[in-house]
């Protein structure tokens, strides 16, 4: 994978910003304008898809485990979530249930750079607190 924060260099189709002009979003709820209100709105919905969808793994309660997992994925040109991968684990399940969710997310908007769409890795932090 080639990553670039805000410049377009080498093959486009393997290309992926980290931080490009337009970053992807969970919704459209803001109408497509980004705007305090709009960034608001964005974050609720993804934050309600994902209490709605989270397990607490069973080994994580019985454990009294709680804490962060970060999940990285894709948003590619399409909206859709590939390479979903835990790069920051508490154990006991938790990562493997926040990786489930994002898979089970209905595709992005995505970033763009220069007006382009392009490929964004996307780092989503899920908190479990019993």
């Amino acid at each position: 994978m080639i990553y670039r924060d805000s410049e377009l260099h080498g093959d486009e189709e393997q290309l992926i910003f980290r931080s490009p002009e337009k970053m992807p979003k969970f919704s459209d709820c803001d109408e497509g304008e980004v705007s305090k209100k709009g960034m608001k709105c964005d974050m609720k919905e993804m934050l309600d898809f994902i209490f709605d969808n989270i397990v607490y793994p069973q080994e994580a309660i019985a454990a009294k485990i709680e804490g962060m997992v970060v999940v990285k994925f894709i948003v590619e040109k399409d909206g859709t979530l590939t390479n979903a991968e835990v790069v920051r684990e508490i154990g006991g399940g938790c990562g493997e249930e926040a990786v489930k969710v994002v898979e089970r997310m209905n595709p992005w908007i995505p970033g763009t750079q220069d007006g382009d769409v392009v490929r964004t890795a996307f780092y989503l932090p899920v908190r479990f607190a019993l």
